[in-house]
């Protein structure tokens, strides 16, 4: 679980979105445990209010670890990252970004007024910067039945150096 920031005391009865996500929580460690006796792999899981903040949560401890982040400790867990390791914010955008304000540190780009992040970038893209580094994102999740890629892969010491070895691990992988 995500700790708050050091203003925000603990004590504080949990609220509505805070059950919700102890109950998802739940869900998800069983899910993972599933997978893991099941299939044999591990996961990881980012259980949040929207699927950027679930997505960087998943990513925030691999391997095989599961984070939570609570409303009120959205802006406390963002603030430890780059804004560009968020979605969309890593390519030429977050280029972008950086060249336009001079600063990849989400805290700092935090202080821009929107109405200079809007002058700079424009008024979509800029609206969105804003509301996506203090964690607002109302894209859709999609779910996925089909595989999107595949990867097996082996290191080969010694090398090979007959067509038959290659046949070989070609046929095993």
């Amino acid at each position: 679980m995500v700790d708050l920031d050091a203003a925000e005391p603990e004590e504080d009865d949990p609220d509505w979105d805070d059950m919700v996500m102890n109950i998802g929580s739940e869900i998800i460690r069983d899910v993972r445990a599933a997978i893991r006796e099941r299939l044999k792999y591990t996961c990881s899981a980012g259980i949040a209010r929207n699927k950027m903040m679930a997505k960087l949560g998943s990513a925030y401890k691999k391997p095989n670890s599961q984070t939570i982040v609570r409303n009120r400790a959205v802006q406390h867990f963002l603030s430890t990252f780059k804004f560009t390791k968020i979605r969309n914010l890593g390519g030429k955008l977050g280029d972008q970004v950086v060249e336009t304000f001079g600063t990849d540190e989400l805290t700092e780009l935090l202080k821009i007024p929107m109405e200079q992040l809007k002058s700079k970038l424009g008024d979509d893209t800029g609206t969105w910067v804003h509301a996506v580094i203090r964690g607002e994102d109302h894209s859709e999740v999609n779910s996925r039945t089909q595989i999107k890629s595949m990867l097996s892969a082996k290191s080969f010491r010694p090398s090979i150096n007959t067509f038959e070895q290659a046949v070989k691990w070609l046929t095993i992988l």
